[in-house]
């Protein structure tokens, strides 16, 4: 099996920003997700991650709480997260996997647990991941980056012209 990942614990010993991790909106200001502190006031064991690190949340893997730092700066982030950064991968190819249904059954296949199924870092590590030439994974990293970028174009211009069909239905029938 080929290791791709290495889990990164470097503690927090500079003063960062905290950071959350969202089905939604991938990494972001804790601050911004939340209208209150949510993190403990002693944040020494909190992990830096850094930019194109990975996180993880180990009770919500499978829902989707799996992303890429991609923000222009480094954060910290609870102890309760799994931090880790790619080996060999492309982020853009590890991007599109992680959202793969292909993942999914993984994590399911590894999921362990009742109420709240939880994905430790040992099972993590055993995910079988397709690995392909760096220039193929690249290639493949561009088309899916390319495809979703189309969809939320397309997806914005389909709310703009609902919006102005309710603004016209409201004008003729109000």
């Amino acid at each position: 099996m080929v290791n791709f990942c290495n889990k990164k614990t470097i503690r927090n010993n500079e003063n960062l920003p905290v950071l959350t991790i969202t089905k939604e909106n991938g990494v972001m200001l804790q601050s911004d997700r939340f209208d209150r502190l949510i993190a403990s006031e002693d944040r020494n064991n909190y992990i830096t991650l850094f930019k194109n690190n990975y996180v993880y949340r180990p009770p919500g893997l499978k829902e989707g709480y799996i992303s890429r730092n991609t923000l222009d700066f480094d954060g910290i982030v609870s102890p309760l997260y799994c931090v880790f950064e790619v080996d060999n991968l492309d982020f853009n190819f590890f991007d599109c996997f992680i959202k793969s249904n292909e993942f999914k059954k993984q994590i399911y296949k590894y999921s362990e647990g009742t109420a709240r199924d939880t994905f430790s870092w040992d099972d993590f590590v055993n995910i079988k991941i397709p690995m392909s030439s760096t220039i193929k994974q690249k290639e493949i990293g561009i088309l899916f980056n390319n495809i979703s970028s189309l969809i939320n174009d397309y997806e914005k211009l389909y709310k703009l012209k609902e919006t102005k069909k309710r603004y016209y239905l409201n004008k003729i029938f109000c």
